[in-house]
């Protein structure tokens, strides 16, 4: 794959400035799109506390703040330039950087009409391994199930992609940090 994630975090594309922070894999995601794999990680300061968001595919290496992801607009993790529209953005409402919250996955469902989804998500820290893990559950209306993957399921008419018809949460024990270092 050719990613390389260090300590301090390279700013590109319109993310934060370079976060010095300990990077933790969090989810891997897929699309049926195209064959790139995307990884979010979590930026862990050195209490295991979130100190932000990194999102890395093979072309761009994003990292955010707390601050951006809380704000009204939240992280723009993927944007379509030749349409100047956002397709996937990361907002946080209520997020506690010691202990977690709930967050969405904000994305385009069709670009033709502008209409948008929201996918939940809440980021847990788990004290129980003493190891300042942290984990991705899907929200508690559909079933608080860790994951460990995400899948974006286009969504084409005429077969164009106009937008991400849904995105499902998967669980995948074949993939570790390595894989993307």
């Amino acid at each position: 794959m050719g990613l390389i994630v260090a300590s301090a975090l390279l700013n590109m594309g319109g993310g934060s400035s370079a976060l010095a922070a300990t990077p933790q894999l969090l989810v891997h995601v897929n699309t049926d799109l195209d064959a790139k794999t995307r990884v979010l990680y979590l930026l862990l300061d050195d209490n295991g506390d979130l100190a932000g968001i990194n999102y890395i595919d093979t072309t761009q290496n994003l990292t955010f703040t707390p601050d951006q992801i809380l704000s009204g607009n939240g992280a723009v993790l993927m944007h379509d330039d030749d349409h100047n529209v956002d397709v996937v953005r990361l907002k946080g409402d209520s997020i506690d950087l010691k202990v977690g919250g709930t967050a969405h996955l904000d994305y385009l469902v069709n670009g033709l009409t502008g209409s948008r989804g929201e996918f939940d998500l809440e980021l847990h820290r788990i004290t129980t391994t003493g190891d300042n893990q942290w984990a991705a559950y899907t929200s508690a209306n559909d079933g608080h199930s860790q994951f460990t993957s995400l899948f974006m399921h286009v969504n084409k008419v005429f077969f164009k992609a106009v937008g991400i018809e849904s995105i499902e949460p998967q669980d995948s024990d074949t993939w570790t940090l390595a894989d993307y270092e």
